[in-house]
């Protein structure tokens, strides 16, 4: 008899015994042992499948045949066999890298005596043995697909239980020399060498701040569009794994996208100053400052030269006027000559002698500049101009274009005449006091004629239009019809006016901090200037002074104080010696500060009066007027008065015209509300900022002569109820 394990698992063995005896057997004992434990039972068959075994184990196997008494025995065969060891559990990857795996599992159930670890790529497979429960598998390609598979060995070593199996891909290797070219402002391309090993794709991101965004892409190079101009962006580049979710580390640059070119620059200057003022608006993007390149030559020679007669206010625009017009007297001031400096080596000190009067040309080819004769009888002052940069237009300085400083003027001495000149002097100056004489006796005969019903005073549509009290309720009816048509072509022409002027020290970018509005800035011309005190900048602040009808300086129109120019605000009330400020807007209008408040002081404040518009009445405002005048007379008679709104220019210039529109109508007897906006106008921009507030002068105007050709009282008592929209503040 033979017998054998036929077949076996974890935990079962099948016997099968092979009779070759002809007794008859009445069955069998089949016993196992592992050598600690024993089991046995009886069976009538040749084969038997023992169970509950222990996986891993080595057993052995006793069958003995049992005679038909039940008792007598015959020898035992006997077999000794393993069962196949339990699957390991729990089969996962620790660390992955992109030629590696780290594996672990847990302890099979039953015994083992190590465990076979296999991993294949489809082309070729390797084992090793391990008596651990993890295994670190080295040497693998990276970006590849691997199948690990662990399995548990018996003690004989050939035992095995069934594989615990696992599929994973490498981490794809890092790509290399990723670099950035063409970049623009919004767009830069990146451009890489493939990693070694397999990919899929690429995954491509990109971030700002906490803004990202990624694409994938199968080639070495991808076109980043859409970018923020002057932005720092950090590029990455990520292999991908034939899974689309595994992926290597990624290779990064940082770089900041072009800034976007500066908007509307503008360079204003120098205009006999010795600074440039550059202007530009904020480009799209973000940046963190600006780069300015000053480029040419270091020493600048003076190119031209010219000489001026006479001396009048600050203007320049006699460069632009000759001896003809002089003559004309279209003007009090011309450039006499213009030379070329025939050396130009500024390290050479030089002179050049000019003869004003020698009526010759003399100025430099293709001008119109004649070096006229003098008057022996008038007396002369000049300056000196000084040209690094000249250029002509129409035989005439182009001031705008041209580069220029003026000298201080100095008096010349009376130009000395002969003998015949003076004695044809001396006749014409007799037939002159004749003429005058007479023209003074008809003017005055005529006068007397005159009848008193004149219509209207001579008109200068230029700078001036008056129109006598008696008249003007007629004008104004006039200029009212078709929805103030008149009024809105006079306010039209007068948009432009003093428009040309300087305002060099408004555009400093030390005191653009300084203007409440960009587009309202003081004129050089006529800006209040403060005490320095360290800075070339201190003395700066928005105002300017206006004329009244007193005086050239009888207020200063200013912007509502800032923040940061309070303490200037109060500086500029010490220095010039207020004593009377007018406050024309609230200290926040439609939810923004309009002023700003850190002392008190004695000042006027009229609160009924909105941005860009007008008061109800003009009454109101005629009162409020009063008030303030009334102040004026007594404590500001040698200072100016401040008067100030938001802007310092609508509101502000309202109030100071209606101020010398009184005066007029008062002891002129004539209304001219176009002369004084256009004269406010050429001190300080925007004064009378709107068509409306133009429109309400005039309004006020017809008011103000309806009372005076009334009752004749002041309409500061009339109106006594509206006074709660103004007040006098200690």
């Amino acid at each position: 008899m033979a017998r054998r394990a036929n077949s076996r698992n974890n935990t079962c063995i099948y016997c099968f015994c092979a009779i070759y005896s002809h007794n008859q057997y009445k069955d069998y004992k089949v016993q196992w042992t592992n050598g600690r434990l024993s089991n046995s039972v009886n069976t009538s068959n040749t084969s038997y499948t023992v169970t509950g075994l222990t996986p891993g184990v080595n057993y052995t196997f006793n069958v003995t045949a049992v005679a038909g008494d039940g008792v007598t025995a015959g020898t035992p065969a006997s077999t000794s066999t393993f069962t196949n060891p339990d699957v390991v559990g729990n089969l996962q990857v620790s660390i992955k890298t992109t030629s590696s795996v780290s594996l672990n599992w847990n302890l099979s159930n039953g015994n083992s005596s190590s465990y076979r670890v296999q991993w294949n790529n489809g082309k070729v497979s390797n084992s090793t043995n391990t008596s651990n429960t993890s295994y670190t598998v080295t040497g693998l390609t990276p970006g590849v697909k691997y199948t690990f598979s662990v399995t548990a060995v018996a003690g004989d070593g050939v035992t095995a239980g069934a594989p615990a199996s696992i599929s994973i891909f490498t981490n794809p290797d890092v790509v290399t020399n990723l670099t950035a070219s063409d970049q623009m402002t919004s767009s830069l391309s990146l451009n890489w060498n493939s990693s070694n090993g397999n990919s899929s794709f690429y995954r491509v991101q990109w971030t700002a701040g906490k803004v990202s965004n990624s694409t994938n892409t199968s080639n070495t190079s991808y076109a980043v569009t859409g970018l923020t101009p002057g932005v720092k962006y950090t590029f990455s580049v990520t292999a991908v794994a034939g899974d689309g979710v595994t992926a290597g580390a990624p290779a990064s640059i940082s770089i900041f996208t072009n800034a976007s070119p500066v908007l509307d620059y503008n360079c204003e200057g120098p205009n006999r100053t010795t600074f440039l003022n550059l202007t530009w608006k904020d480009p799209l993007g973000s940046n963190q400052g600006f780069n300015i390149t000053l480029s040419g030559e270091n020493r600048h020679s003076v190119q031209s030269c010219g000489t001026v007669c006479n001396a009048t206010n600050n203007s320049i625009g006699f460069l632009a006027k000759n001896y003809d017009d002089w003559m004309k007297d279209m003007t009090m001031t011309y450039l006499t000559v213009l030379k070329t400096n025939e050396n130009t080596r500024s390290s050479v000190n030089t002179s050049i002698e000019i003869e004003i009067g020698n009526n010759k040309t003399g100025s430099v080819n293709g001008t119109n500049y004649i070096n006229g004769p003098l008057d022996a009888q008038r007396k002369y002052s000049s300056a000196l101009v000084l040209f690094t940069y000249l250029k002509i237009t129409g035989g005439l300085v182009d001031i705008s274009d041209s580069f220029f400083s003026i000298s201080p003027f100095v008096t010349l001495l009376n130009p000395k005449p002969s003998n015949t000149v003076a004695i044809v002097l001396g006749v014409l100056s007799i037939i002159i006091l004749m003429i005058i004489i007479t023209i003074i006796l008809v003017f005055i005969i005529q006068k007397r004629r005159t009848k008193k019903n004149e219509t209207e005073i001579p008109v200068n549509t230029l700078s001036s239009i008056p129109v006598r009290v008696e008249d003007y309720e007629a004008y104004f009816k006039k200029q009212q019809a078709d929805s103030n048509c008149g009024f809105a072509e006079e306010y039209e022409n007068i948009k432009v006016v003093g428009t040309a002027q300087a305002k060099i020290s408004a555009l400093a970018l030390e005191n653009k901090v300084k203007n409440r509005y960009n587009n309202v800035l003081p004129y050089d011309i006529s800006r209040v200037k403060l005490s320095k005190h360290g800075s070339t900048f201190d003395d700066y602040i928005n105002a300017n002074y206006i004329p009244g009808y007193n005086s050239k300086k009888e207020y200063i129109a200013a912007q509502g104080p800032l923040p940061v120019t309070v303490n200037e605000f109060w500086r500029m009330i010490w220095e010039k010696h207020v004593q009377t400020m007018v406050m024309l807007t609230r200290c926040n209008e439609q939810g923004r500060v309009k002023t700003a408040e850190s002392r008190e002081a004695r000042h006027f404040h009229f609160t009924a009066w909105p941005d860009h518009g007008v008061p109800e009445t003009t009454e109101v405002l005629i009162n409020f007027r009063h008030l303030v005048r009334e102040h004026m007379d007594h404590y500001s008679c040698n200072s100016p008065t401040i008067v100030h709104c938001s802007a310092g220019v609508g509101r502000t210039g309202t109030f100071i015209a209606l101020d010398h529109l009184i005066f007029q109508i008062e002891r002129e007897s004539i209304v001219d509300i176009y002369g004084i906006v256009h004269n406010m106008r050429m001190h300080r921009p925007l004064m009378v900022q709107t068509e409306d507030q133009y429109v309400f002068l005039n309004q006020c105007a017809v008011d103000i002569i309806k009372s005076r050709m009334g009752t004749n009282v002041d309409l500061i008592y009339q109106n006594a109820t509206a006074f709660h929209v103004y007040g006098n503040i200690r």
